[in-house]
């Protein structure tokens, strides 16, 4: 193979990763904490995830045969070499190509794919369908037949690391194998028998071989190692063995300095589809983000800088959608979505069928960075059980972004986000149809089958104490005939119904809980409406969710002292003292060009949970209002509900004597950590709830309930400890999105299933 002509080529190709090493082997261990839950559970073991082998169709250098792909390298199996892409270090420098080339061997050995497995892959390269590549079938292992006489060499994966043996027929020689390396500065064989490749801006490392004899299904370890002949080659010394049996030697290829994503990212979103796998959605600014069936194999983001309050520029950003299995055991699909500039998702939503629906923003002007950060447009994508996308658009105005999305039994898709400006498109019969010239809410509801846009309405209020500080739609639910409830903030005049729970606006800002028929006109659309807070400071609804029944669940965060309870809750007083407005200090920050600005109060905050029931009028319609917190900030921004009626949440705490029981983590890890608790029907009393948490920062964003009442969770962290099992692979820094499982019945305690860092490091 030209090494000139397939590094040019891996340039496109070496971000394609479909397997994910690091990740966490987990077994069962007990946390040291007094009366706290154990890991207990099946094993959910993810040494056992192979790499996948693609088929070469034309979707890399014809050469190759097959394909694979690591979190940060790539492999390229041809007759004569295996060649390896290593990702750079940085983004916008080329890759490093390593090739293992077969002296003496077989000119054109057959190069066979063993061990289907179930899935293809599909590659949609622009907008040419002639560049397209679907329906690619992937294997375990590859073998080469008879590479030298009477010995076959397979290519497999354990853990996320290659390995290779080389089979040795009985008779057959293995002093006949010798190997080239081409593109190493250095070949070293080091005292621990690893031979060690050195390459730019890292390291390969070959482990030393296991040679062995199976004798009676058992292994029987030979002497032996690799032997340097010169030149950059090198072959293998083996002791005395058994001529009339096989002999295996297996070296483990070991891949360091660039393993997993070389940026950030955070997880936002994650909803189960009927079979109770995961789909993942949020940002990324990795070139190397690890991917598997990708529909978009290339980062968007294409290493501009966007501003930023961090740096104050930092690397753009694109949308990940990633899918698990049930069992998070293995990756169905994971993808970029993104233009060049900056573009995230927010919300994912999946239906009967499987199919995941995500929204967020995108942006759409890269000529100037001022203008590519203003001209965001809320993003809504459709992505097959396969990850194949069938639907990605954007609409809206400028300085728009989805923020939640949902799907009804029929096919139809509600987005909800904000808007800072006017021209969003609206429908006859809208709530509202112009924009209140502040930071308004908006719902729409899409056929993506007929293009066609069916509802549409801004919703807002007008904040005079902050100008451009007003309203959004946080959270959306749907239920089965198409009602839409929403949650978020509100300012001053936002429109509530004769039926609210609470119709007077106080503080700063409110949360508020709506219910609406799109298929309604104007006002009459708005069926249920009301504020729901305190009078001092400010109260913000940042999940809703929808039960069996019909009543809403939502849960967000309070800065007031007196936010509406119920008799019986489970806390009836914020904090720990009764005191959350410990200051009244807003703070907006407007520094970034085109960003929607960031105003907050810099107060104690407690989570609420409160469940209404919008059938119902007045002081009725609020089931029950509770509490949940310690003595500092914290925030509730994801929550679902079982067909019991409990309500799962999670978000982020930083007090240590947050409410816990059964705590799986008993001691706060850092200063901000995750939590997840579960409240029960009546809100009168937590079921579980712990810390999840390492010594950095740790939030969760959002939670999925499955059918047999286990919490999923998505968050990010910034933690080099969280509260992983066993891992594979120490974390290396860097924020990172995760993924954990809690599982809890009647009569045990919360067992942690797993925790899966999307990308270690």
């Amino acid at each position: 193979m030209n090494l000139e002509r397939f590094s040019t080529y891996v340039l496109l190709a070496a971000v394609v990763l479909l397997a994910v090493p690091g990740l966490p082997a987990l077994r069962h261990s007990p946390v040291p904490a007094a009366g706290a839950a154990t890991l207990a559970g099946d094993e959910a073991d993810f040494s056992r995830l192979p790499l996948q082998f693609e088929a070469n169709q034309g979707q890399a250098d014809a050469e190759a045969r097959f394909l694979a792909h690591g979190s940060g390298y790539n492999v390229f199996l041809t007759p004569r070499e295996a060649s390896l892409a290593l990702s750079p270090p940085r983004p916008g420098q080329p890759p490093a190509v390593v090739s293992l080339q077969f002296v003496g061997a077989a000119a054109e050995p057959p190069l066979v794919g063993e061990g289907r497995l179930p899935g293809v892959v599909n590659y949609y390269l622009g907008r040419d369908p002639s560049r397209w590549h679907t329906g690619i079938p992937t294997y375990r292992q590859v073998r080469y037949r008879g590479l030298y006489p009477g010995i076959d060499l397979l290519f497999f994966g354990t853990g996320g690391q290659l390995e290779h043996d080389f089979v040795i027929a009985p008779g057959a020689d293995p002093d006949a194998i010798r190997v080239r390396v081409e593109g190493a500065d250095a070949v070293e064989l080091e005292g621990t028998g690893d031979l060690l490749l050195s390459v730019a801006g890292g390291q390969v490392r070959l482990r030393k071989p296991f040679i062995y004899q199976e004798v009676d299904g058992a292994r029987h370890p030979i002497a032996g190692g690799y032997l340097l002949h010169g030149g950059g080659q090198f072959g293998y010394q083996v002791a005395a063995y058994d001529p009339s049996r096989p002999l295996i030697v297996d070296p483990v290829l070991s891949y360091a300095t660039y393993l997993g994503g070389s940026g950030d990212e955070s997880g936002y979103d994650i909803a189960l589809d009927s079979a109770q796998n995961m789909v993942v959605v949020g940002r990324t600014n990795s070139t190397d983000f690890p991917l598997m069936n990708p529909w978009q194999p290339e980062f968007g983001g294409g290493g501009v800088a966007c501003p930023s309050d961090e740096a104050p520029y930092r690397l753009c950003y694109d949308t990940f959608v990633v899918k698990l299995n049930a069992t998070g055991t293995a990756l169905v699909y994971a993808t970029y979505l993104g233009l060049p500039g900056d573009d995230e998702g927010r919300g994912v939503a999946v239906d009967q069928a499987g199919n995941a629906y995500v929204t967020g923003y995108i942006s759409l002007n890269s000529d100037s960075l001022p203008d590519m950060y203003i001209y965001k447009y809320v993003q809504i994508a459709r992505l097959d059980p396969l990850g194949a996308v069938d639907f990605w658009s954007w609409f809206g105005s400028v300085k728009s972004r989805g923020l939640a999305i949902a799907v009804d039994p029929a096919g139809l898709v509600y987005v909800a986000g904000e808007v800072a400006s006017s021209g969003f498109p609206t429908t006859p019969g809208a709530i509202q149809s112009e924009w209140l010239e502040a930071i308004d809410g908006f719902v729409s509801v899409i056929d993506l089958n007929a293009g066609a846009l069916l509802y549409s309405t801004y919703l807002g209020g007008s904040g005079e104490w902050c100008e451009l500080c007003a309203s959004a739609v946080n959270g959306i639910a749907v239920d089965g005939a198409g009602m839409i409830y929403l949650t978020g903030q509100a300012a001053a005049s936002f429109p509530t119904t004769a039926n609210a729970y609470q119709r007077t606006f106080d503080g700063l800002w409110k949360a508020f809980v709506a219910k609406i028929d799109p298929r309604r006109y104007g006002l009459d659309g708005l069926v249920y409406s009301t504020y729901l807070g305190g009078t001092v400071l400010s109260d913000f609804g940042y999940d809703i969710a929808v039960g069996q029944d019909g009543t809403v669940y939502v849960t967000g965060a309070t800065q007031s002292d007196d936010f509406p309870t119920t008799p019986g809750a489970f806390d009836r007083t914020c904090g720990t003292d009764g005191i959350c407005n410990t200051t009244d200090n807003m703070v907006c920050d407007y520094t970034l060009p085109g960003q929607l600005p960031i105003c907050h109060v810099d107060s104690k905050s407690d989570v609420f949970v409160a469940r209404l029931d919008p059938s119902q009028s007045g002081v009725a319609s609020l089931v029950y209002s509770t509490y949940v917190g310690g003595g500092g900030h914290e925030s509730g921004y994801g929550i679902a509900v079982d067909g019991d009626g409990n309500a799962y949440v999670t978000g982020k705490t930083v007090s240590p004597d947050f409410p816990l029981v059964d705590p799986i983590q008993a001691t706060i890890g850092g200063n901000i950590d995750a939590f997840a608790f579960r409240l029960n029907a009546a809100g009168s009393e937590l079921d579980y709830a712990t810390f999840l948490g390492g010594g950095g920062d740790d939030v969760g964003e959002a939670v999925a309930v499955d059918t047999a009442g286990s919490a999923h969770l998505v968050g990010w962290t910034g933690s080099m400890a969280f509260p992983t099992v066993n891992p594979l692979q120490p974390r290396a820094g860097g924020w990172e999105a995760f993924i954990a499982r809690i599982e809890h019945t009647s009569t045990q305690p919360p067992a942690y299933k797993f925790f899966l860092p999307l990308l270690v490091k």
